[in-house]
């Protein structure tokens, strides 16, 4: 979508699909003893855990193939009766959780050491938590946001970002742009794992041909909620040029 440049912002999404460092989506088997095909896992490149299936699920015991503490988010999927003891043991990074209506029980070690989740979605209501499971809760689960008639996709991970193309308007006296910057719920970019994000800002002429390209890196924590990038790129801004903005978000 073309903008001008007059008055420009960008606002960056709160989350983002993009990382360096991530790795491949995996998936494979997680039923009962571990390996059992009743039900299965899918770790996609957000750091997302997704358990789909029916019965019992075992991931202590399966092939994850992961270190424990990279996985931010963790989706019980609706159908899943029971879950073993440890299953989600030392997922240390681990900030969201799922939990369907159909689950019977939650073993008291199966969330040990998770201490860092924040927010728990539940499949049934308020009520169906606490008759049920409420009263049993691992330490780990205790005290949290809770959400209740949820269903798996309110747990996500990050989106795209925004890319806006700009065009140059009217003749520039001037080499120099500004784009601010409107920052939105940082601590839903830590939440799963963004520490910084990358803009790459590239100024093309009305030929389409590169003219400069500028970087710039900035660290999630020292960003401040609205913030202006000034780039110059020595060279003066004419009718007919254009400017690609694109964000690249970063874990460690």
């Amino acid at each position: 979508m073309k903008k001008s440049l007059l008055g420009l912002f960008l606002v960056f999404s709160v989350f983002a699909l993009f990382s360096t460092g991530a790795y491949a989506a995996q998936n494979g088997y997680c039923g009962a003893g571990g390996s059992g095909t009743n039900a299965s896992f899918t770790l996609d490149d957000s750091k997302l855990l997704t358990i789909t299936g029916a019965g019992e699920a075992d991931v202590y015991n399966s092939s994850l193939g992961v270190d424990r503490s990279d996985i931010r988010g963790v989706i019980i999927g609706d159908g899943i009766t029971k879950i073993s003891e440890h299953s989600f043991d030392r997922f240390f990074n681990l900030n969201v959780v799922y939990i369907p209506a159909t689950l019977q029980t939650i073993p008291e070690f199966s969330f040990g050491g998770d201490y860092d989740i924040l927010e728990i979605y539940y499949g049934g209501t308020e009520t169906e938590w606490n008759q049920k499971l409420a009263n049993n809760l691992p330490s780990s689960l205790k005290g949290k946001i809770m959400h209740y008639s949820a269903a798996p996709s309110d747990v996500t991970g990050p989106a795209a970002p925004d890319n806006p193309l700009y065009t140059i308007d009217n003749d520039k006296n001037t080499t120099t742009f500004h784009i601010k910057k409107h920052v939105q719920a940082w601590s839903d970019w830590i939440k799963w794992g963004f520490t910084e994000y990358t803009v790459t800002i590239e100024l093309y002429n009305s030929s389409h041909a590169l003219i400069a390209s500028k970087t710039n890196s900035v660290s999630v924590t020292e960003e401040t909620a609205d913030a202006t990038v000034d780039v110059d790129f020595g060279y003066i801004l004419h009718v007919g040029d254009y400017i690609k903005v694109n964000t690249t978000f970063m874990r460690p």
